[in-house]
């Protein structure tokens, strides 16, 4: 069962363009043209999504509902619930994008150099150095986007309990 989705579509205002990934990686040392835009988008998704760092690295292309009025993402969260939350038709156009250029056939929605699917403790490193570099203040961790979302949505006048189902939480008291 999916919890029934918001018809709501944010904003991305943090800095994790796909500029800011590439200062990232020049930095380190790497040409890569690929890793900066899916750790913008990665970084990005989490956000728009509210979804857990592991919900995000089981995401697969066929959980993507894009032919919808709002495009949505089937995620699986923890005690196997699912829910649906919606995907900024952008954002899923830039996928569409690094999917392209990938070197994985893979249908998971981000994979490693090796076209293998993205560990949670080297995503939540990825994010880490997008954070740092996008000097988002007080937003140190890829579980802050989580939160950030969900504050998002109680500022925009969004019931608690919806905010609740779009999480996948079972209660309101977590």
């Amino acid at each position: 069962m999916f919890a029934a989705p918001l018809n709501i579509s944010l904003s991305i205002a943090f800095g994790f363009e796909i500029e800011t990934a590439e200062l990232v990686y020049k930095e380190m040392g790497s040409a890569n043209k690929v890793l900066p835009l899916r750790d913008s988008l990665l970084a990005r998704f989490l956000y728009a999504t509210g979804a857990r760092i592991s919900e995000a690295t089981k995401a697969r292309t066929k959980d993507i509902l894009s032919d919808r009025k709002v495009p949505m993402i089937k995620l699986r969260g923890k005690g196997g619930k699912n829910r649906l939350v919606p995907l900024s038709r952008k954002w899923l156009q830039e996928w569409k994008e690094y999917k392209k250029v990938r070197c994985s056939g893979s249908d998971f929605l981000f994979v490693s150099n090796s076209g293998a699917r993205l560990s949670v403790s080297s995503t939540k490193i990825f994010v880490r150095r997008l954070l740092a570099a996008a000097n988002v203040e007080g937003i140190r961790s890829p579980h802050m986007l989580r939160h950030c979302f969900a504050t998002y949505l109680v500022n925009k006048g969004v019931s608690i309990q919806k905010i609740k189902d779009l999480l996948g939480h079972s209660s309101l008291e977590v």
